[in-house]
Formats: structure tokens, sequence, C-alpha cells
């Protein structure tokens, strides 16, 4: 965001994420949506700083959520897992006015990793990059080194697509653009940066 010319502050809330996936959806942009929403909803209205946006990211491989880790023989299964596959990044970004509707886009991309030597599994798990990711997968990092193609945008897969995210921001606010984009598929090359292999 500040690669976009954005001020802007930090915050956390805490809620449960995992209360809010369940067996019944287990479409990723349902459930990232329905996350970045519940995030929205949680933040206090009496703030002075109006607008508030929130996010979640979620990877998915074989019709499967992958979530973050709960071991490291957790992660070790979902690399092995992923191993050779396409894995698709996906992200709800909401903006708006606190206490209001939020405005919601969700940006898909698909990243498809090489096959992985167990050695690799194995030094990567032995770093602990991946026990904090949505998937395991430090991809703008350590995993970085396992991926053969990107699909879609880069910047949704280093953590927030910037080009959605100053969309967003641009139709609720009443401000200069922040940044002269018209989002639809793919993401600007100039803001988001490409993935570079």
């Amino acid at each position: 965001m500040a690669g976009a010319g954005l001020r802007f502050d930090v915050q956390v809330v805490d809620i449960d994420e995992a209360a809010l996936i369940d067996s019944s959806h287990r479409d990723p942009t349902v459930v990232v949506e329905r996350i970045a929403q519940a995030k929205f909803a949680a933040f206090p209205v009496d703030s002075d700083q109006p607008l508030l946006l929130t996010a979640d990211t979620l990877v998915s491989c074989d019709d499967a959520i992958m979530g973050k880790p709960q071991s490291d023989q957790h992660l070790r299964d979902m690399l092995v897992h992923m191993s050779g596959q396409p894995v698709t990044v996906v992200t709800a970004v909401c903006v708006g006015s606190r206490g209001e509707a939020a405005k919601t886009e969700i940006v898909s991309t698909t990243v498809v990793l090489r096959e992985l030597r167990a050695d690799e599994i194995e030094r990567y798990v032995s770093t602990g990059a991946g026990r904090d990711k949505a998937g395991g997968l430090a991809l703008q990092a350590q995993a970085k080194p396992f991926i053969s193609a990107v699909t879609g945008c880069w910047s949704n897969v280093l953590g927030l697509p910037v080009c959605a995210a100053t969309t967003l921001l641009n139709s609720v606010t009443a401000l200069e653009p922040v940044a002269a984009l018209e989002y639809e598929e793919q993401c600007s090359v100039e803001l988001c940066g490409s993935y570079d292999g």
C-alpha cells in the first residue's frame, strides 16, 4: 500500500476464522469473503479513522482449502499434496466506512508449483517460514523457488492485491484517485509488479 502512495495505520482485530469455515462452503471465494467481511464488521465504529480496509487470503489445491499448517508434519503433508500442482491464491478485500456495508473485491491468482523433492521439503520446513502462511507457502521468499508459473496478480501472492484495493478505495472516497487503474482480470504490472522467476 505504501508503494501505491497511500498512508495508513495497521490495526488488529481478533476473530475466530475457523468458526467461519464449514463443510458446506469449501469454495475459497465464499470463505475468504466471509472472513474479510467478519473482520470488517468486528472493528469498532467510533474511530478518528473512518475508512477501513480488511482482507483475507486462502490457498486451495484440488478443491481443498489449505489453511495455515498446525504442525511441521502438517506442513510436510500439505507440500507433498501441492507438489507439481496448480495452487489457487484467493484474496477478498473489503473497503468502506466503519459501521457501513463494505464494498468487496475478490482476486484469484494461480501459482503452479514444480515437483518438490523430499529434501527440499525438509529444508523448507526447517526454516519455519511457512508456519504462519496460508497454505504454508512463503511464496515471496523461501518458497519462491518452488514456483514454475504464475497467472494473475503477483501482489495477491505477496499479500494484498494492490490494484483491487486501490480501485475499491477510489470507489468509496471523494479523493483524487490513488492510482490510475482500471482493475479487470489482470493487475497493473506497474503497480503490483509481475512474477520475475
